[in-house]
């Protein structure tokens, strides 16, 4: 991250907390926020989302603050909580960032996407990452899936050492085993050279062929129309048990993260059937066949993923909808509220996404 250029929107995010009349404050937040991109702690994205959504505040202690107290020693310590939220809110977006330089954005933005799932307490957002992060998702996924130039390896029809061998000629022993050592490193270098050109070719084909092999697999399931795991006719299963395999059979299929574009649009042609329809998330899983469920079980699921954490706490709980109100309160999610099978498939897929749970990795 470059310390020198500052967001030209920063200011104006960070008008909340008025700090934008104080450049050396403002410089100084915007090279601690650089400073803990760059050197990222375990968790960080996790962390960041936690704070935004206003599960959780940066205690004292929390390594968040270092790079800030760093770059100012005013810094406060606690009791700038909105603060606080806001300076993870422009990290994730930088983060998230497709022109940005931060390295894990491929992996950071599905799961900012999967996370930022309407709240009863909608977070006060102030870059409008809520309104961006879908067309982020779809830009990393389009570049992940970009080919390039398949230039094959120009090979070595010989290694020139007619000089090398022509200084030999009136050599004592010791020059000429110098001179040996030194036509070896030249020939290895030359075979080395060849090799690393193979091996990046050979990387971007097989690259090209993972590409092909995802976007035949999901044409000819789309075409197909049956269940991978079931064996059905996807248009047949039940309201809700359809999202729900959808999501997950996507998320199987797809190779890189981001996913494709055009999910949603291949999720809406899946269930064009009942789009108009809705239902709870509780009763879409109510509608899964139960074994099917309990192989999608994560333990990496939190209420940053909260279609996957429901799964985990339904099959913990067992029959019935006991599970329901404590993962609503956890979740900060309307037990009642109904939403369309897309909208429920499309959030499954984000959360497969966002878990690792892809590529048939699961």
């Amino acid at each position: 991250m470059d310390k020198t250029k500052i967001h030209p929107d920063f200011a104006k995010w960070y008008s909340e907390v008025e700090l934008e009349k104080d450049s050396d404050r403002l410089v100084s937040r915007w090279e601690g926020i650089c400073d803990l991109l760059e050197s990222p702690p375990e968790g960080l994205a996790e962390t960041l989302l936690e704070i935004v959504l206003g599960f959780e505040t940066a205690p004292a202690d929390s390594a968040l603050r270092i790079p800030f107290t760093d770059a100012d020693k005013f810094f406060n310590a606690s009791n700038n909580d909105r603060e606080m939220a806001i300076l993870a809110e422009v990290a994730l977006c930088l983060m998230c960032d497709p022109g940005g330089d931060y390295a894990g954005k491929n992996i950071v933005a599905p799961k900012t996407l999967a996370a930022l799932f309407p709240r009863n307490v909608p977070p006060r957002f102030v870059t409008g990452l809520p309104e961006q992060i879908g067309g982020y998702v779809e830009q990393l996924g389009e570049s992940v899936r970009s080919r390039g130039l398949l230039i094959p390896p120009r090979a070595i029809t010989s290694v020139d050492l007619s000089k090398e061998l022509e200084s030999m000629t009136d050599a004592g022993l010791d020059q000429l085993k110098a001179m040996f050592e030194g036509l070896v490193k030249k020939v290895n270098g030359s075979i080395s050279s060849v090799d690393r050109r193979i091996t990046n070719y050979a990387a971007k084909v097989n690259k090209h062929i993972d590409q092909k092999d995802e976007e035949l697999d999901i044409l000819w399931w789309l075409t197909d129309g049956v269940s991978h795991s079931l064996d059905k006719q996807i248009g047949r299963l039940k309201l809700g048990f359809r999202a729900m395999v959808v999501g997950a059979e996507l998320a199987k299929m797809t190779r890189f993260n981001p996913g494709p574009v055009g999910v949603r649009g291949i999720i809406q042609k899946v269930c064009e059937k009942s789009t108009s329809k809705k239902l709870t998330i509780p009763e879409a899983l109510a509608a899964c066949d139960r074994s099917w469920l309990g192989k999608l079980v994560s333990g990496e699921a939190s209420r940053l993923t909260p279609i996957n954490f429901a799964i985990a706490r339904c099959m913990e709980v067992g029959e019935g909808i006991d599970w329901v109100p404590s993962w609503a309160g956890i979740c900060s999610l309307d037990s009642d509220r109904q939403y369309t099978e897309v909208e429920i498939a499309s959030q499954f897929y984000s959360e497969r996404m966002a878990l690792g749970l892809y590529g048939g990795d699961e």
